[in-house]
């Protein structure tokens, strides 16, 4: 089954995804049934990467903004009763 979490794709399989749509112009479907991802994963790691490089679609840029972004801090926990 095709993987649904950016968390859980490996670093070569992120970089395949930019480099078939950039250059092959591959549609997130036919990057899904090649690379064995969820469309939908394949599109929001497009989308993020897009983004992360200032919106330029230059395959170097791209791949240097691949890992996950950083946090900014830990989850808020909420106690019961509080």
């Amino acid at each position: 089954m095709p993987s649904n979490k950016l968390q859980e794709l490996p670093l070569l399989i992120r970089a395949l995804i930019i480099r078939y749509r950039l250059q092959f112009q591959c549609t997130y479907v036919e990057i899904s049934m090649k690379l064995g991802v969820n469309h939908i994963t394949a599109r929001k790691l497009y989308t993020r990467v897009l983004e992360d490089s200032g919106g330029t679609e230059d395959l170097i840029e791209m791949l240097q903004h691949l890992e996950d972004r950083a946090r900014l801090g830990a989850p808020s926990i909420i106690k019961l009763g509080e």
